[in-house]
């Protein structure tokens, strides 16, 4: 018996800090889900990212000029996460995980299909509501990071280099999970334009190589928002 870790998070406050129950939960999970991302080796075929979101938006009726906004400017995100690890995708979205009374915690439909980039699954946890701060993401992308290395034992690209690639991560899995009417899909795009602003500010130069693109998906994205 328990609830999973979505009805917990639903229920902050958007904009407060992490009870320390549910921090810790979710420093948890990371490490949990480090443990499968380094130990699950399995030889599946990599998640064709552009062709997921193709799909989505041709099958919410998103509007040419729309979709191929999106699709035009998508591949620096997709190129930037081709610099991390491949990993076993958990799809680790708040509701596969059930916590139990006791706080234990139990992964549930693995989604076997594919392997991703090491940030995909990260974006998808922290990434479905709009209850949890920038702060507490980074704390707990950063316990995830030492987790990883640890259970696999290798070195992970630099810090910034894993946010880069997480931050571009948010954008590629709200473009996945869009969806008109569904609450928990408006945040993952209300998200995503935030993160883009987050790339303006802590990675300039990186900005301004793909500027046309970054704009050009904000764009879209307030479109998709108005969609919603």
């Amino acid at each position: 018996h328990g609830n999973s870790l979505d009805e917990r998070i639903r229920d902050l406050q958007p904009g407060s800090s992490l009870p320390e129950e549910l921090e810790r939960i979710l420093l948890d999970v990371s490490d949990y889900m480090a443990l499968i991302h380094a130990r699950m080796r399995l030889n599946l075929e990599e998640r064709d990212h552009e062709q997921a979101i193709r799909r989505k938006l041709e099958d919410c009726n998103v509007g040419e000029y729309t979709k191929n906004l999106i699709l035009d400017n998508v591949y620096p995100m997709i190129d930037n996460l081709r610099e991390m690890p491949l990993v076993y995708h958990k799809d680790c979205h708040p509701a596969n995980w059930i916590i139990g009374e006791d706080n234990d915690i139990m992964a549930i439909d693995f989604e076997a299909q594919h392997s991703v980039r090491l940030p995909i699954d990260l974006a998808k946890l922290l990434n479905r509501d709009l209850t949890i701060t920038e702060r507490d993401k980074i704390k707990i992308l950063n316990n995830y990071i030492r987790s990883f290395e640890r259970y696999s034992g290798t070195k992970l690209p630099t810090g910034n280099q894993i946010y880069l690639a997480y931050l571009n991560a948010v954008i590629i899995t709200a473009l996945e999970a869009y969806s008109t009417g569904v609450e928990s899909k408006k945040s993952t795009v209300v998200n995503a334009r935030e993160v883009i602003q987050l790339i303006k500010q802590e990675y300039p130069e990186y900005y301004i190589k793909y500027r046309i693109n970054y704009d050009s998906l904000e764009t879209a994205l307030e479109r998709l928002t108005l969609l919603s």
